[in-house]
C-alpha cells in the first residue's frame, strides 16, 4: 500500500481518480485511513500535507465469448458541486436562472428553492464561474482548507476561505491572521451574534463551519 501526500487544490475525488478509483469512498473508507477519518471527519475538507493511504485496486474480470469483438466502455469520472447563493440579508437567491462555466462547458439551469446551484462536473475541473442575473463569482474547487486547529496555520486559511465565500473580504488566503482577516472576523462575528474578538476562537470556528457547509 502506498501513501499520497495531499497537495493544494486536491480533494478525495481527484486523488481517488489519480490512483484509478472511480469512487472516493473506496479510498476514504478503507481501514488504513482510520486516522485520516478521525482527523478529517468531513470527507469534503482535507488539508495540504494530510496523508491518504492508497489501497491496491481490486482487479475486475469480465466474461466474453472468443472469436467476437467486444466493446468495454469506461465511464467518465465526475464530481458533484453544490453552491448556495444568498443575498446580503442572508436570503437565498431562489428559483433564478444561472449559467456556470467550468472552462470546457457552459451549464444553464435555475437555482432551487433554497438558492442552491447543483452541478455535475468533470473530475478534472479546477474552478467554476457562476453568473446569476449579472452577479458573477468564480470558485476554486478543492481549495477549501479545514478550519480546525490541527493544521499548519491553525485553521486560518480555512477561515479565510469561508469568510471570502460568505462575502466578508478577509484579504489573501495566506494563512496569516492579519488586520484584514481580523476585521472580516469581527464583521462575521457581528452578524452571527458572537463576541467581537477578531480571533478565531472555538465559537467562531463552529459558526463558520455551520454557515459554510463542509
Amino acid at each position: 500500500m502506498k501513501s499520497h501526500v495531499v497537495k493544494p487544490g486536491e480533494c478525495l475525488s481527484s486523488i481517488a481518480a489519480q490512483h484509478g478509483f472511480a469512487r472516493w469512498q473506496t479510498v476514504y473508507q478503507h481501514a488504513a485511513n482510520g486516522d485520516l477519518r478521525a482527523k478529517r471527519p468531513s470527507p469534503n475538507v482535507i488539508h495540504p500535507g494530510d496523508v491518504v493511504m492508497i489501497p491496491e485496486p481490486a482487479p475486475r474480470s469480465e466474461t466474453a465469448a472468443t472469436n467476437n469483438r467486444h466493446v468495454f466502455v469506461k465511464k467518465s469520472l465526475r464530481r458533484q458541486v453544490r453552491i448556495q447563493l444568498i443575498d446580503d440579508d442572508g436570503r437565498p437567491l431562489a428559483s433564478l436562472p444561472f449559467t456556470a462555466d467550468d472552462g470546457t462547458r457552459l451549464y444553464a439551469d435555475d437555482t432551487d428553492a433554497e438558492g442552491w446551484v447543483q452541478l455535475d462536473l468533470p473530475i478534472t475541473a479546477e474552478r467554476i464561474r457562476v453568473d446569476v442575473l449579472g452577479w458573477k463569482r468564480a470558485f476554486k474547487l478543492g481549495h477549501l482548507n479545514p478550519v480546525r486547529e490541527d493544521t499548519g496555520d491553525q485553521g486560518v486559511s480555512g477561515a479565510q476561505g469561508r469568510l471570502a465565500g460568505l462575502g466578508f473580504h478577509p484579504g489573501p488566503i495566506d494563512g496569516v491572521l492579519g488586520p484584514r482577516t481580523k476585521a472580516a472576523l469581527v464583521a462575521f462575528q457581528r452578524t452571527a451574534g458572537l463576541t467581537l474578538s477578531g480571533e478565531l476562537d472555538a465559537a467562531t470556528r463552529g459558526e463558520l463551519e455551520k454557515r459554510f457547509n463542509s
